[in-house]
């Protein structure tokens, strides 16, 4: 009786049980989480005959330590001032398993605005973190 209960189970259809989608795509998702501190700062003092300086600074909590960003340039939102758009990239992944808290830094020389409203950040095509105000140091 046990054996017929057992085969009985096997007759469901695959209607009943679908197989997954092999084709449908996992969206993608952002591997650092929780931006803070973010600090945005054109710098026009870096010396007497060098031009002016952004620097950008923020955290995050990445899933790994070890795990290292870096801020990739984008594109500019037209306004007045204008927002700068960069985009997050993991560039190395570390292997131990626990929630670390991570530095990531951009800086650019000879830029060439002399002020901007804001640092618009993402993440795997979705907006993560924006740094506003962008501060001016003459």
């Amino acid at each position: 009786m046990t054996a017929a209960l057992l085969l009985a189970g096997c007759g469901e259809t695959a209607a009943e049980n679908p197989e997954p989608d092999a084709s449908a795509e996992e969206s993608p998702t952002c591997p650092a989480y929780d931006p803070r501190n973010g600090s945005a700062v054109i710098d026009f003092m870096p010396g007497i005959v060098k031009p002016p300086v952004l620097k950008i600074q923020f955290l995050v909590d990445a899933p790994n330590d070890g795990d290292a960003y870096e801020l990739e340039f984008e594109s500019i939102q037209e306004s007045a001032p204008p927002s700068y758009v960069f985009d997050l990239k993991r560039t190395e992944t570390g292997m131990l398993r626990v929630i670390t808290e991570t530095s990531v830094g951009y800086t650019q020389s000879d830029f060439p605005e002399p002020e901007l409203r804001s640092i618009v950040i993402n993440c795997e095509g979705n907006r993560f973190f924006e740094i506003e105000p962008v501060e001016v140091v003459q």
